[in-house]
């Protein structure tokens, strides 16, 4: 009897040696790869440094004129987009073939890069994306693109959804739905990526405010 509870208790001692065993080695392979976790992060957001500086790099090229190493550039951040989110590569390659900056103009590589761009969540894409449609002649689209930005709080979007209704070219015109557009348009103003500088964005305004009575009258509209 005594060398049966011997055993049992030799038997119960290994297997608490056997757990504990157990935690610590998952203890070091999880705090293993916790650190090799903190690596691949950290070389992540230093190969996204670089692309920002890419990204302005292009900015600068695409201003001076040096379409050739813009396009270069943009085409290396867009390639790498989602990685490392940052999305504006794409988007002006997307601009670029939208306006001819370049190459030849190709409203199918627009949509491609305007696409991608708006996938990874540079919004305003769909604004521009709307604006193809237009010039193609495909109203249905440009809708559907300036609606569907306009749910994801693009004010640019927002802004191109008021106008088809404000006008009535490619839809019947529809003030209240114009209004409710530009409402929005004007509380996502003052955060919105385009346009991009306060003397537009003011400028905008403006124009929203003149063009239909009453628009700037909410408190929603002044800021507050």
């Amino acid at each position: 009897m005594k060398t049966l509870k011997s055993i049992l208790s030799a038997i119960g001692v290994l297997i608490i040696v056997i757990i504990v065993g157990i935690k610590i080695f998952h203890y070091f392979v999880s705090k293993k790869e916790e650190i090799a976790l903190q690596k691949i992060q950290k070389a992540i957001q230093n190969q996204r440094m670089i692309y920002e500086m890419k990204l302005k790099e292009g900015y600068r090229a695409l201003q001076e004129g040096n379409y050739t190493k813009a396009k270069l550039l943009f085409e290396d951040i867009c390639e790498n987009a989602q990685l490392y989110e940052i999305p504006e590569g794409c988007f002006n390659l997307g601009i670029m073939y939208s306006n001819g900056f370049g190459v030849d103009k190709n409203f199918t590589k627009a949509k491609q890069y305007l696409k991608k761009a708006a996938d990874i969540g540079f919004v305003d894409a769909y604004g521009t994306l709307s604006v193809n449609a237009l010039q193609k002649g495909d109203f249905k689209e440009a809708l559907h693109y300036a609606k569907t930005g306009c749910e994801l709080n693009s004010a640019y979007s927002c802004f191109m959804a008021g106008a088809f209704y404000y006008d009535g070219d490619i839809v019947e015109r529809n003030l209240t739905a114009a209004k409710k557009y530009w409402k929005k348009t004007l509380n996502l103003l003052p955060e919105a990526r385009i346009p991009a500088t306060q003397k537009a964005k003011e400028e905008l305004k403006e124009k929203l405010c003149n063009a239909i009575p009453n628009l700037c009258d909410s408190n929603l509209t002044k800021g507050q």
